[in-house]
């Protein structure tokens, strides 16, 4: 009664909104992403500084593999 106003009106405060949680799913997607990105990082990698030896051993391989042809 002998209140002001701005007191006596309700203040109606908006109901907060969901906090966005992530599901199992979506966490489990985004972990299967991130290790197959770093494998392919890794993979990259271990090519690059290993290439010289891969086309020699790869070369080898298709050396012996044509000598064994050959002698059928």
């Amino acid at each position: 009664v002998g209140k002001a106003p701005c007191l006596m009106t309700e203040t109606n405060t908006p109901k907060s909104a969901k906090k966005l949680r992530w599901t199992s799913l979506e966490i489990g997607l985004i972990t299967i992403v991130s290790l197959l990105f770093i494998v392919i990082i890794a993979l990259i990698i271990l090519f690059a500084t290993q290439k010289t030896d891969m086309c020699m051993m790869l070369f080898q391989i298709m050396r012996n593999y044509n000598k064994r042809t050959l002698r059928k």
